[in-house]
Parts: C-alpha cells; structure tokens; sequence
C-alpha cells in the first residue's frame, strides 16, 4: 500500500477528515524512520507496518472510548510514542 491508500484507510476507519493531521501523522512517521536509523526506537519503519502497527492500532481506542470528551489518559513507557502520540494528532 501507498501512503495515499494508507491515509485513505485511515479516514474510513477513524473518520479523519482533515488533511493537516494526516500530513501531521506523515511527519511523525518520516522523523521516525529518520530517528530510528541512529536510535532505536522501533524495528517498524517501513511504511505500510508503521501505519497499519503503529498509527491504526494507536487509533483503535478511540472504537471503545470517546477521545472527543476531555478525558486524562497515563501511557506510561511509551518509548516512540504509541499510542500517545497519534491520538493526540488525531485529537
């Protein structure tokens, strides 16, 4: 899959329905993969596996809680990130 079939199955699964915040996941993605070839912070840098295990398995909370209320959430060790970090992109 491409980045644009990704973004596309992102916007069917979450109803993502701005472009900023899909450009904003893509950054994250591109320092990550750059970040990870000097410091490892995951094995998972190719593409279609960080969208697919990183960003839609970070979003899949918001099918089982409301992440439109205000709500205080701990994520504790996350190391890259996850699933913080999405969620707070795509909040």
């Amino acid at each position: 899959m491409n980045r644009l079939e990704l973004e596309k199955l992102l916007i069917e699964t979450f109803e993502i329905n701005d472009q900023a915040v899909l450009d904003s996941l893509y950054i994250y993605y591109e320092m990550l993969y750059e970040t990870s070839k000097v410091m490892n912070l995951t094995t998972i840098v190719e593409l279609e596996e960080a969208y697919i295990k990183h960003f839609y398995d970070s979003l899949l909370m918001s099918k089982v809680v409301d992440l439109t209320e205000e709500l205080t959430l701990a994520d504790i060790g996350t190391g890259a990130g996850f699933p913080s970090l999405p969620i707070k992109i795509v909040r």
